[in-house]
């Protein structure tokens, strides 16, 4: 007896269960080819196909919002979808969602369009039933136009981006130990494959992560967690940018305290930092959170994809990369309700890392560690001047 399949069709222009794989191709596959990352999958029982694309259908909210916000935030795929202005709220509905898909906008119009053209054309998209037809699903690449501009995306390379030239691409991948790069003919796919994501299948919590510091959260530890994952975060991290951040405070906690940051990028760099910290209390976390906040701003002006910050301060390498994600929740406050510290400088950073990346790295602070040493001095000469400010 011929197997019976069934095909799930859960993002596409006319998402729903097909019985051939012709009318995958014919209905669906042709118009989700302009989706970024189309979501389909083959089932043996029409009852697991239905649950697939049950899953993957989204309570749809209104489109309204407020159009004199700053910026705007379309949601495409998620848990729940539509046009944002709060970023914390858009990382609810995409958290654990299967290849979420999002986008931040300075116009209101710009948004919508967006939203329209990759979010689910149907709301119910139930195909007509069909007998069974089995084609291979890796017929997809042959659909792919071979008209019009193409992208080049690098994920892994000497620098990470999306390019229009197959040279560009090549400079950006020659000799690159475990380069990784790939062709799309639209730009959202290619943005999408730059951005890359981690699969988490086992560890304390399953689900699709955009940084590696909310995938290793997960992982860390866990006995049961894919050996892969650690290889596939070296090569993830190679060649990124590093600075080294400290923060200074003499008499910290005391009147008089005097407070500085320093941010070290290498050896006489034009992005080396050593400034007195003028913005709140003068305090040693404030000093932290503020020179990794100022490293952060520089890499985005510089256009970084990437960044691995280093710092001796367990505080802050906590908060990175295991407090901030319930406090976020939690509307800022700690797990006994009471408002998390310094929470102004927090949100900022949590905000930055909107447009980059970021791996923070823990060192041992005073241990002979020449970025942390010359981070260490910087943030010490920046409270020296805060002194010769205020005395003034």
């Amino acid at each position: 007896m011929a197997e019976h399949n069934f095909y799930a069709v859960g993002h596409g222009k006319k998402p729903g269960v097909y019985e051939k794989w012709a009318d995958v191709q014919e209905q669906a596959f042709f118009q989700i080819k302009d989706f970024p990352q189309p979501v389909y999958k083959k089932f043996s029982t029409k009852e697991e196909a239905e649950e697939y694309v049950k899953a993957r259908r989204p309570e749809r909210i209104s489109l309204e919002v407020n159009e004199k916000a700053d910026k705007f935030y379309a949601v495409a795929r998620g848990k729940v979808v539509g046009i944002f202005t709060d970023y914390n709220e858009v990382k609810n509905h995409i958290a654990d969602y299967p290849q979420p898909l999002y986008k931040k906008f300075e116009k209101l119009d710009e948004a919508k369009a967006y939203y329209k053209k990759y979010s689910n054309g149907e709301e119910d998209g139930n195909p007509k039933e069909s007998k069974a037809y089995n084609t291979p699903a890796d017929n997809n690449e042959k659909e792919q136009t071979k008209k019009g501009p193409v992208f080049y995306a690098v994920a892994h390379g000497h620098k990470i981006g999306v390019f229009k030239t197959w040279e560009e691409c090549q400079e950006a991948t020659k000799d690159f130990k475990g380069a990784k790069f790939k062709k799309f003919d639209n730009e959202e796919d290619a943005k999408l494959m730059k951005t890359g994501y981690y699969a988490v299948v086992r560890g304390r919590s399953t689900g699709v992560y955009k940084t590696w510091s909310e995938c290793e959260r997960q992982v860390k530890g866990y006995r049961n967690a894919s050996s892969q994952l650690a290889s596939q975060e070296q090569n993830m991290w190679e060649g990124v940018p590093v600075v080294y951040t400290d923060g200074a405070c003499f008499s910290n906690g005391y009147v008089g305290a005097a407070a500085g940051i320093g941010i070290y990028w290498g050896e006489q760099h034009v992005d080396n930092i050593s400034e007195p910290l003028l913005n709140g209390p003068p305090t040693n976390n404030r000093a932290e959170l503020t020179a990794v906040i100022r490293a952060i701003q520089t890499a985005i002006q510089r256009k970084y994809q990437q960044l691995i910050v280093r710092t001796d301060s367990n505080l802050l390498i906590q908060t990175m990369n295991l407090w901030i994600y319930g406090w976020r929740k939690n509307g800022w406050k700690t797990s006994n309700g009471t408002s998390v510290k310094n929470q102004d400088l927090i949100i900022q950073l949590d905000s930055l890392l909107e447009n980059i990346n970021v791996r923070f790295e823990h060192v041992t602070g005073h241990a002979g560690i020449f970025g942390n040493e010359k981070a260490d001095q910087l943030a010490r000469e920046g409270a020296v001047r805060y002194r010769q400010i205020k005395s003034q």
